[in-house]
């Protein structure tokens, strides 16, 4: 092996998470059938922190340690027990076979004496109950009195490793433990190059695994986001929906107050279409009355106005002397003209009074009032024009001696006539008494009247 090799594993600190396995040589057990194991104790008083697998039947066992890598002290107690399988078999009552300690060190790392891979004949009898120490490749195991070293010869092969030797010491090169050293070195450095080849390709799928594992964390974290927008456009949904309910609700009540509503609204209906009935029947008899009313009314009119067209005759005289039809109310005469004549003038007086007289009664009897009123004296009448309003009027007389007759008496004849052509009106639509006198005109509204 290589001096610096040496040197370094020799001067390197040694803790228990070091040891990669643990031998024993030469175990010392008076039985044929046993099982041997170890156990590790911080002290003599505290239990097992660690125990070892089982070997059966083996007096140099070599154990393989695991899960001691927590572990970082240097000084610690070793126990070798082993259990009797014959007196187990031959003592059938015993629950378990029996317990013994073999052996029990108090261990420290840093005291240990380091055999390298020197032939050593473990068949002497110093060699019983060897414990030897696995560390950094190499094997260390408890110092050895000076006398075991030299029966053994070891003091002589451990010479050619001593640290303050390492430069006075020569060595043929045709020595059979330094081949047997360059051998094992290779052999040391072919599993190296095939454990860095193992770890390259392990490296590699672990980082090609390391890219998928981000690659399903990236695709994790986008499902995670989209689980996170779906759980935000559920809420949404939630809300929307009590929102729905709530206006549902409101709904509901709106439509149950809106069907009482309705409900009352039907049965004041009812009773109004009721009260409507009994309205309409009372309606139906006073209508009854009110048409009887109104024929008797109208029969009481129509005996009125021929009661006035007896009373007013009105006829039509044929003037010798002049060739021409007069119409006279009562023998009297209506004529205007400007020239002046006593007789005539009173006689048209008169007849002015009478038409003024029949017209009143016909207003009262009809109940239809005249656009101009008149004011009936007789011979000496008055017929009234209203200009904007009422308290606006104007009176003219309806004779000649009272005013002037270039100007009133002829406006006072044309409002009178408009006031017999109004009665007229309402019965002939204007249709036929074109260019016909003021007496002719109340004639035909004594004729027609009557007929009614």
């Amino acid at each position: 092996m290589n001096q610096n090799l040496t040197n370094s594993a020799i001067h390197k600190q040694k803790r228990l998470r070091h040891i990669t396995s643990l031998k024993a040589k030469n175990l010392q057990i008076n039985s044929n059938r046993f099982n041997v194991w170890f156990t590790l104790h911080l002290n003599s008083h505290s239990p097992a922190f660690y125990i070892s697998e089982k070997k059966e039947n083996d007096r140099n066992p070599n154990w393989l340690t695991k899960n001691l890598n927590k572990f970082c002290f240097k000084q610690f107690i070793l126990r070798i027990w082993y259990s009797n399988l014959e007196t187990s078999l031959t003592n059938s009552l015993k629950a378990s076979p029996s317990l013994s300690l073999l052996l029990e060190f108090e261990v420290d790392l840093d005291s240990l004496e380091w055999l390298g891979d020197v032939n050593l004949n473990f068949k002497h009898k110093i060699f019983n109950n060897l414990v030897l120490f696995e560390i950094f490749d190499t094997y260390f195991c408890e110092a050895l009195s000076t006398e075991d070293k030299k029966s053994t010869k070891l003091t002589k092969k451990l010479e050619n490793f001593d640290i303050k030797s390492e430069n006075n010491g020569s060595k043929k090169s045709y020595d059979l433990n330094l081949m047997q050293r360059l051998f094992n070195y290779t052999r040391v450095l072919r599993e190296n190059q095939k454990n860095t080849l193992n770890f390259k390709n392990n490296t590699l799928a672990k980082l090609q695994s390391m890219s998928q594992f981000k690659n399903l964390q990236i695709a994790r974290d986008e499902k995670l986001r989209k689980i996170e927008i779906y759980k935000l456009n559920l809420e949404n949904l939630n809300e929307s929906i009590s929102n729905l309910n709530e206006q549902n609700n409101k709904l509901n009540q709106l439509i149950s107050i809106y069907k009482k509503n309705l409900e009352t609204i039907k049965n004041k209906s009812i009773e109004e279409e009721d009260k409507m009935k009994i309205i309409r029947k009372k309606l139906d008899a006073n209508l009854k009355i009110q048409y009887q009313i109104e024929q008797r009314l109208r029969l009481r009119q129509r005996e009125l106005v021929t009661d006035l067209k007896d009373i007013f005759c009105i006829s039509k005289v044929m003037d010798t002397q002049k060739n021409f039809i007069k119409t006279r109310i009562l023998h009297a005469y209506i004529e205007v003209s400007s020239a002046v004549n006593e007789k005539i003038d009173k006689e048209t007086s008169i007849g002015l009074g009478y038409v003024v007289q029949a017209i009143e009664m016909l207003s009262f009897i009809l109940g239809i009032p005249l656009r101009y009123p008149c004011i009936f004296k007789c011979s000496k009448s008055f017929i009234i024009e209203f200009f904007d309003d009422s308290s606006n009027a104007r009176k003219y007389a309806l004779f000649k001696q009272y005013n002037n007759f270039d100007e009133n008496f002829p406006l006072a004849i044309r409002l009178l006539e408009r006031n017999v052509l109004q009665l007229r009106l309402l019965f002939d639509n204007g249709k036929s008494f074109v260019n016909e006198d003021m007496l002719t005109n109340l004639r035909w509204i004594f004729d027609h009247l009557k007929i009614l």
